[in-house]
């Protein structure tokens, strides 16, 4: 893959043109590309977290999650971030390959270097189901598991607890059902603090967006 100083202004060109990037119309620089976290297997899955900060003064911190092969993988040329002479690294959301070891973590079969997965309830996970991206979503990224699970990739991470986990695992926890049961969430910790990255829910099809009900 990229040297980091490759990979730092590769990222930078990728997120200029991504649906869930929120700085569009603004004037920013990305100031750092770290690497938080990975995910073994194949394809190894590097987590990077980029710093974006505006003209304003404000920052904001942006989730990439990369599928690294040593190989050019055609199938997944549209998701391509950054090339160079460690290999190809695609935006993993795209590939069904690295979207399998997320379900695997959850399930408790593969291994993250500064990750942790946690588990909700007792669903029993259906890991033979290849993912689907849902491609209409402008902030985070969610990938359906066949028809048994969600799992929504945090796309603009906020340290600190993530509200939509939180309430989920509340309502889980009280046998609600009015809401989609939260199967689990990933996170990681950087600089003492944690950082949520991912929630596992169940996947109801008919399910009503929430700020069409309220607008409604």
């Amino acid at each position: 893959m990229a040297t980091m100083s490759e990979l730092h202004e590769q990222v930078a060109g990728y997120l200029e043109h991504a649906r869930w990037f929120g700085g569009k119309g603004r004037g920013h620089r990305v100031t750092a590309v770290e690497r938080i976290a990975s995910l073994e297997g194949s394809p190894q899955v590097l987590i990077e977290l980029v710093t974006v900060d505006y003209d304003e003064g404000d920052r904001e911190f942006y989730q990439v999650p990369l599928a690294v092969y040593a190989e050019p993988a055609e199938r997944l040329g549209h998701a391509l971030v950054a090339t160079g002479t460690q290999g190809w690294a695609y935006d993993a959301v795209h590939d069904r390959d690295a979207m399998a070891l997320y379900l695997a973590a959850f399930d408790g079969g593969t291994q993250g270097e500064g990750l942790g997965f946690h588990r909700v309830g007792d669903h029993e996970l259906d890991r033979t189901q290849h993912s689907t991206l849902f491609s209409g979503e402008q902030s985070n990224s969610s990938v359906a598991f066949g028809e048994d699970s969600l799992f929504k990739l945090f796309r603009k991470i906020t340290p600190g607890i993530n509200p939509d986990i939180e309430i989920h695992r509340a309502l889980t926890t009280a046998g609600s059902d009015h809401v989609a049961a939260l199967y689990g969430w990933v996170e990681t910790e950087l600089d003492g603090e944690v950082l949520h990255l991912g929630m596992l829910q169940q996947f109801l099809r008919t399910a009503s967006d929430g700020w069409d009900v309220a607008r409604a």
